[in-house]
């Protein structure tokens, strides 16, 4: 063949001199084959190379783009770490002693001792006849009897009736279960629904106060007292109370584990103010999590109990998760949609408060009413609740919205951080205070108030103290701490690489032959484009040989 320069128009001369000197190991055994049978053979072979490139290539882009991501977990090591926060609910939402302070529609709702006023006289009578009665023992006529105390003082005995069958559970074996909300549930939705008709002030006010509650104090054996804590006020529990939020300091820090470097506390549980049929548990909510974000005690809260001292070892867990497209979770640097507890309480982006804020915004758009489970938005001032105890249509409509959000109806768009720090929690427990220690314990209680004075005094100290008592620890468990990272599975690197191995495998080509073919479809569309415009060119840019 020629090697003389092709005229305008001439591309077949093009291709020739791409198969003779291609770096493709196919082509050039494609040109220089002698005849049509290898030709045919070496072309074959190419061709099929070039199909399965390409399919290989296609399971690559595949891959690719699935996004899918690995979980690497490393145990590292930090020599400061950043303290949890600590929130204490006591378990009984309402003072007893501040059901007097109450409008009578409440009292009469909740108030076990309450008369109301038509019926007072009434009482009266029968506490007189009570009163000057002589009884010292009564039985019944099948043989049952029970001890009462009198006012004065003597013992009484009450009849009871022993011969009422006792209800077995065969009983209920055609009772539709999961239909209707049990008695307890009731009536303590009944006292939420009561309690969000009050200002919060209210609320706050005739709930248990950390003045009272909180004894002794120390953070790493220095005193802390009710200043260093943040209140805010739950549906179920009342007044919480939170240490170490970052609202009224820079967050602490610890930098040895052990019990004599975090947080310790005594309690005073009050089960004397604890409200009759609506608190069935006696202690204390506490929620160990992040600084910045919003505790839900009623979902990740730990119950402690009187008369035991509780400690709470905790670890760290940091996750670090990938956005899109790999992950759907949210930077909180970038989140701008309207948030309750956000705005209310100045905390920073979670799942739950987002949760929750959506649903209840939710309801207020289709009930014209707020759910009392949750906060109000404080930009709607003239909101009013749903009574669902009173109100049908509002029962409803709340039930719509709770199946709605159940079923993923809602919209909510809400993710997990693409950073988290989560706190793992072990418990243990003894028995608190020991005999040596309560001279001491009791000292330091009758310095709070006198209610603590006259229960400390007499041979039931020890009894009241052990019910009314309780001790929390809360500290590091090690300061190693899990990290937990999402990477990409797939990357671009990979991928080029991948391909670049497809090509070299199957037709031998390299980034070198890509750019030959690049020339070649250069030369051809130049060639094309001298042969539509040849009589236009100047004959002497080509000189005859």
């Amino acid at each position: 063949m020629s090697n003389k320069p092709s005229k305008d128009g001439e591309v077949l001369p093009i291709v020739h001199n791409l198969l003779k000197n291609s770096s493709s190991h196919g082509l050039p055994n494609i040109y220089s084959s002698r005849n049509v049978v290898a030709k045919l053979f070496w072309g074959m072979v190419f061709c099929a190379g070039l199909c399965l490139m390409f399919w290989q290539v296609y399971t690559l882009f595949e891959a690719y783009f699935a996004y899918e991501y690995i979980v690497g977990l490393e145990v590292r090591y930090n020599k400061t770490l950043p303290f949890p926060a600590v929130t204490i609910c006591n378990l009984n939402p309402v003072l007893k002693s501040k059901l007097e302070e109450a409008d009578e529609s409440f009292r009469d709702k909740f108030d076990s001792n309450y008369v109301p006023p038509k019926d007072k006289d009434t009482q009266d009578d029968k506490n007189n006849m009570v009163t000057s009665s002589s009884l010292t023992s009564a039985t019944n006529d099948d043989g049952g009897s029970s001890q009462g105390t009198r006012m004065d003082g003597e013992t009484t005995t009450q009849a009871v009736n022993t011969t009422e069958p006792v209800k077995s559970w065969d009983e209920l074996e055609n009772t539709e279960y999961f239909t209707g909300q049990s008695a307890e549930y009731k009536q303590r939705q009944k006292l939420t629904i009561a309690l969000s008709d009050m200002t919060l002030d209210e609320r706050h006010r005739i709930g248990h106060s950390l003045q009272d509650m909180l004894l002794d104090c120390t953070w790493k054996g220095y005193p802390c007292s009710p200043t260093n804590f943040t209140r805010f006020y739950h549906y179920r529990y009342g007044n919480c109370y939170t240490f170490n939020n970052g609202q009224l300091s820079s967050i602490l820090t610890t930098n040895k584990p052990g019990p004599n470097y975090g947080l310790s506390l005594e309690l005073f549980v009050d089960q004397s103010e604890y409200m009759d049929d609506i608190t069935d548990s006696a202690g204390l909510r506490i929620s160990i999590h992040d600084p910045n974000k919003m505790p839900f005690p009623e979902d990740d809260g730990l119950y402690i109990g009187p008369g035991q001292r509780t400690s709470i070892s905790t670890r760290v867990m940091e996750i670090d998760r990938l956005g899109k497209p790999w992950g759907d979770c949210t930077d909180v640097n970038n989140y701008n949609t309207t948030n309750i507890y956000i705005n209310m309480y100045n905390v920073s982006y979670s799942m739950q408060a987002c949760e929750r804020s959506c649903y209840q915004y939710s309801v207020i758009e289709q009930c014209s009413c707020a759910d009392t489970n949750f906060p109000f938005p404080v930009e709607l001032l003239n909101l009013v609740p749903c009574d669902t105890e009173d109100n049908e249509t509002a029962r409803i409509c709340i039930e719509n919205m709770e199946a709605k959000y159940d079923n993923d109806e809602l919209m909510c768009s809400c993710n997990q951080t693409c950073e988290e720090e989560i706190y793992l929690t072990s418990i243990s427990q003894s028995e608190w205070p020991s005999q040596g220690y309560q001279n001491t314990l009791f000292k330091r209680m009758e310095e709070r108030n006198s209610k603590m004075r006259s229960n400390v005094k007499g041979p039931e100290a020890d009894d009241w103290t052990k019910r009314n008592v309780a001790k929390l620890d809360v500290y590091f468990m090690e300061l190693n701490y899990q990290y937990i990272k999402q990477s990409p599975a797939y990357e671009v690197k990979d991928l080029l690489s991948d391909i670049g191995g497809q090509l070299g495998l199957w037709i031998g080509v390299s980034v070198v032959t890509l750019m030959e073919m690049m020339q070649l479809v250069g030369a051809v569309f130049g060639a094309l484009f001298a042969k539509l415009h040849g009589p236009h060119s100047d004959p002497k840019i080509f000189p005859s040989t």
